[in-house]
């Protein structure tokens, strides 16, 4: 088995081995101290070279500040910011709104189908609520009323019902709230 081992090795060093049989390369691996002291150290046949520089261990800190450029919207300006949800009336406010529609409370169903109506609303970009009539002295009791818009005067929202109409809901009227 030692012969057949070094018989594999030798036929393996023999390919591996360059042509020539010199040396590949001169190695030379230097030192720099931080005394500007050098060290060369010269290795014969080897395939590799390496130069490794040491330098003095200092500690630095390096601060980087980023200035953003500012950022500016598209969207045009409003006057009022609407929530994205189907909201209630406040209980306590009187004011004015775009009523878009409204169901009869005898029917079992019609909450559920003021509140879709109401989805609709917000999926035209309009601010969008549901209140029970019976809650407010202003507006005739039983109803289920889809509301767009809290607004302290009649003419601001007779200003938003014309946007309620341009989105296509044609029965949009204005009406004033007032709690009980």
């Amino acid at each position: 088995m030692l012969i057949v081992g070094l018989a594999v090795g030798f036929v393996i060093g023999y390919l591996v081995a360059p042509e020539g049989g010199g040396p590949v390369a001169e190695a030379t691996t230097t030192l720099s101290m931080p005394a500007s002291t050098t060290l060369v150290t010269s290795v014969e046949p080897t395939t590799l070279s390496t130069t490794t520089t040491l330098l003095p261990t200092t500690t630095s800190t390096m601060v980087t500040t980023t200035t953003l450029p500012s950022t500016t919207t598209t969207k045009p300006p409003t006057t009022t910011t609407w929530p994205d949800y189907v909201t209630e009336w406040p209980m306590s406010k009187s004011g004015w709104t775009v009523q878009v529609a409204k169901f009869d409370g005898a029917n079992p169903f019609s909450e559920d189908w003021a509140y879709e109506k109401a989805e609709e609303v917000l999926a035209d970009h309009l601010p969008a609520g549901v209140l029970y009539s019976s809650d407010f002295s202003s507006i005739q009791e039983g109803w289920y009323v889809v509301f767009s818009g809290v607004f302290s005067s009649k003419s601001a929202a007779q200003s938003h019902r014309n946007k309620v109409l341009a989105k296509g809901f044609s029965e949009a009227v204005v009406i004033q709230v007032v709690p009980k």
